[in-house]
């Protein structure tokens, strides 16, 4: 594997989607989806805590959760890559919890390139992981922006 490329697909108020390949043209890794839950977080969102740290004091002002998607497991190295990648994003948030998952389902890049698409890509997943996005696609000249939002 060479180096990793990074490629920014959907950005909203709340939600970042992200294509990663093997090098500048090489084959898809996985996609990296960042879900901001505008929430305190709580001993639930890390269910691995649970029995190890004290409810009562649990918890910070905000809750993300990292969802790596790939066609099939990913090896330990490629892991620590990625999980060094969201760190980068997240983790100069003061006062922010955030929790990495791998999910594996196939998303093809090729049909990722309209909102519409991309966004019924995720739902399913989006779904699983108790976030809800208040849209279903995306007008195409979104696209020619920084930000992808409707409103």
């Amino acid at each position: 594997m060479g180096q990793l490329r990074i490629v920014r697909e959907l950005r909203l108020k709340n939600l970042e989607f992200f294509l990663i390949t093997d090098g500048y043209a090489g084959p898809k890794i996985c996609h990296m989806l960042f879900l901001d839950y505008r929430r305190p977080s709580t001993l639930k969102d890390f269910p691995f805590l649970i029995g190890i740290e004290d409810e009562d004091t649990f918890g910070r002002a905000n809750f993300m959760k990292v969802i790596i998607i790939s066609d099939s497991d990913l090896d330990e190295h490629l892991k620590e890559e990625l999980e060094i990648i969201a760190s980068g994003f997240l983790e100069n948030k003061p006062d922010c919890h955030w929790v990495m998952e791998y999910e594996i389902a196939s998303i093809d890049p090729k049909h990722v390139g309209l909102g519409e698409n991309i966004i019924s890509s995720i739902k399913p997943i989006l779904s699983k992981h108790n976030f809800l996005l208040e849209y279903d696609d995306i007008p195409q000249q979104h696209f020619n922006y920084l930000s992808q939002d409707i409103h």
